[in-house]
Parts: structure tokens; sequence; C-alpha cells
């Protein structure tokens, strides 16, 4: 069984809004996806707005859902990608 999901946080992201930009498209190109719609700009905004920590569902879910059908991927996938990064920067 899996332990508890940590947070996406702001500042241990970066603290800037560019230097998180930078992090999830680095992470989107890794995955080989595009930033489609804004995606990441969404993606921050929804950090932002959350007081700067959220679940990677949460912040998953601010995507477009054109992200999701352009890059041929699924919410779930990138939920799993953003917890890895939300490990990665704890």
């Amino acid at each position: 069984m899996r332990g508890t999901v940590e947070e996406l946080e702001f500042d241990r992201l970066g603290g800037s809004q560019r230097l998180v930009l930078r992090k999830l498209l680095s992470l989107f190109r890794a995955h080989g996806w595009s930033d489609v719609d804004g995606a990441a700009i969404a993606m921050v905004a929804k950090l932002e707005r959350s007081g700067g920590r959220a679940s990677p569902a949460a912040v998953a879910a601010a995507a477009p859902a054109d992200f999701v059908t352009v890059n041929g991927t699924s919410r779930a996938a990138l939920t799993r990608a953003l917890e890895s990064l939300a490990e990665r920067t704890c």
C-alpha cells in the first residue's frame, strides 16, 4: 500500500513563477509532452490560488483538456508525474 502523497509546494519548486514554470516544462519534456493551451501556466496559477500548495491531482486537474488529448496521455499519468516531482522536491 502506498504512503501519503506529497503536495506540490510553490516554494520547493523554485519559489518564483518563472522557476516553477521551468520545472513543469522540464517535466513535460521528460515525458515527451507539449505545453498545450498554456497547461503549465494554468497549473502554476492553481498552485498560487491554493496558497502555494496543492495535491498533484488538483494541479493535474488544472491542465486544459486539450493537454491530455493532444499529448495522448491521461490525467492519471500527469498526476503520477506530478507526484514524482513532489517527492523529488520535498
